[in-house]
């Protein structure tokens, strides 16, 4: 039995470092294809807080969340699918969405594609972003205690709310993001009071963290879908640096200042970086900055830039301008090329989209 175990471990060992004892060179980055599922949002004004899902031909519109709307503690927002697209994880609090001014909680809730009853993660906290692992087995999240009793940090969890654990030190870290093979998360921080945000990145258990970014004034991230490069927004700006921090170039001066929601958006080729850019307009872009052009027209996009799990489009939340239902937020849907776009819900004033992967 010991030598059939020796034979496999050099068989395995072979392979590895293939016929000469060299390691064979890494493989091109070949994206998965995915089909698009359902489109997830939030739904507020009259009914206040649930999410919903609807399907991108804009049908089949269907509650998720079992609370009823209008009620303390019950607002619901930012979905996100994970990466197999058998859960989905997302916010609910009170106040939540007036943080930092006036938050009162803000917990992390997973409920499975199936609309089973959500499972609560994280209890009494003050959640500011998350993401999922590539795997869909754990969620990093950036929160502090809602009670004011900590500085914020960066926790991992299990997808189930277990094995909880603290990744950074109390400080003002935001935006987790992992790398495509999980090994990684980047994220933005602000070193001391005195510094802005900057672009850092740590293994996945939280050693080795590093800086990246000097003196820049980091909004929102985003891993290149072959994780060799991170795409930022520094305020008006966005550039793109290589994961161990070498060869940062400025892509675009042409972006929008936004929050978490309105940054780069990677297409799931890696061929092409979606930004909300001037007069808040989509704009699309090759990844090296060049091409760009905007594919939407002159209008207030808010929130939820969101590309297809297939590529072929983008969908976002846009404030509607003019005199007919002037202030209204609708969802939209447009083709990549610009072609197509298309109101699929109206007055939902949506907190955060996402588009559901599904395996082909």
């Amino acid at each position: 039995m010991a030598h059939l175990l020796v034979a496999a471990a050099l068989a395995v060992l072979a392979t590895a470092c293939g016929q000469g004892g060299e390691p064979e060179p890494s493989k091109p980055f070949r994206p998965s294809t995915k089909a698009n599922g359902l489109i997830a949002f939030s739904q507020w004004g009259d009914d206040y807080g649930p999410l919903f899902a609807v399907r991108p031909s804009g049908g089949g519109l269907r509650k998720l969340t079992p609370w009823q709307p209008s009620t303390e503690g019950n607002e619901v927002a930012i979905p996100a699918w994970s990466p197999d697209g058998k859960a989905l994880a997302f916010l609910k609090g009170e106040n939540f969405l007036d943080f930092p001014s006036a938050a009162e909680s803000a917990d992390l809730y997973r409920m499975t594609a199936a609309a089973g009853p959500p499972t609560r993660l994280t209890k009494g906290l003050l959640v500011h972003s998350f993401d999922w692992s590539p795997d869909a087995k754990r969620i990093a999240y950036a929160a502090k205690h809602a009670d004011g009793s900590d500085a914020p940090r960066i926790y991992v969890t299990n997808a189930d709310g277990s094995g909880v654990r603290a990744l950074t030190s109390p400080g003002i870290p935001d935006n987790p993001a992992w790398s495509p093979d999980g090994s990684r998360i980047a994220f933005v921080s602000i070193p001391s009071f005195l510094d802005q945000g900057n672009v850092f990145v740590m293994s996945a258990d939280g050693s080795d963290q590093r800086q990246l970014t000097h003196k820049t004034l980091t909004t929102a991230l985003a891993w290149s879908p072959d994780g060799q490069r991170i795409a930022f927004q520094d305020y008006r700006t966005i550039s793109v640096v290589d994961a161990d921090g070498s060869d940062l170039r400025r892509l675009t001066e042409n972006a929008q200042s936004g929050g978490n929601f309105v940054g780069p958006r990677w297409s799931p080729d890696g061929t092409r970086i979606a930004f909300v850019g001037q007069g808040n307009r989509v704009y699309v872009m090759s990844a090296d900055g060049s091409a760009q052009r905007p594919i939407t027209k002159e209008m207030f996009v808010l929130d939820g830039l969101s590309w297809s799990p297939d590529g072929k489009k983008l969908a976002y939340v846009a404030v509607r301008l003019g005199i007919s239902g002037a202030g209204e937020q609708d969802i939209h849907v447009v083709n990549a090329n610009g072609s197509g776009d298309r109101r699929l819900r109206s007055g939902v004033d949506a907190v955060g989209l996402s588009w559901q992967p599904l395996a082909q």
